[in-house]
């Protein structure tokens, strides 16, 4: 059955959002940014190349910042990854 719509409402709580949002979503999943496993990677990997010439400070204060914030759980996922390695 549907869930109530409040579930996925709040940008706040990440792993919420992508619930049942707009669920005639691009790929029948309802990301609202479309993000296929394939653009998780895509987009984690800007931020991954951007880390490499990046200082400590730069890393910190961009993986606080609303831009990434906005971004879905995976692809924070494997940025956080990605940097750390």
């Amino acid at each position: 059955g549907e869930k109530s719509k409040s579930e996925g409402e709040t940008r706040e709580d990440g792993e919420r959002k992508r619930d049942k949002k707009n669920s005639r979503g691009r790929n029948g999943k309802g990301d609202d940014a479309g993000s296929s496993k394939g653009s998780v990677q895509a987009e984690a990997k800007g931020w991954i190349d951007w880390a490499e010439n990046a200082s400590d400070e730069a890393r910190r204060a961009a993986l606080d910042s609303d831009k990434f914030r906005n971004l879905s759980p995976e692809v924070q996922e494997a940025i956080k990854e990605g940097i750390d390695d």
